[in-house]
């Protein structure tokens, strides 16, 4: 699966909540709802994308 597609599936994810914030620094990218929101089925979607939720930031984060 290409970096575009894996990208896409995860913004997809994304989409299904209330949401929509987005930034990067360096080699990370911020982006995603509060993972408290984020259903259990979702979060293991995210994780076998390469997110991972950042519970103190109240998002998820993806290295680049």
């Amino acid at each position: 699966m290409s970096q575009y597609s894996r990208l896409s599936q995860a913004l997809d994810i994304f989409m299904k909540y209330p949401e929509d914030d987005m930034a990067a620094d360096h080699d990370i990218i911020w982006a995603g709802p509060d993972p408290n929101s984020v259903s259990e089925v979702d979060i293991v979607k995210l994780a076998a994308l390469g997110w991972h939720p950042e519970w103190d930031l109240d998002c998820f984060y993806h290295h680049t």
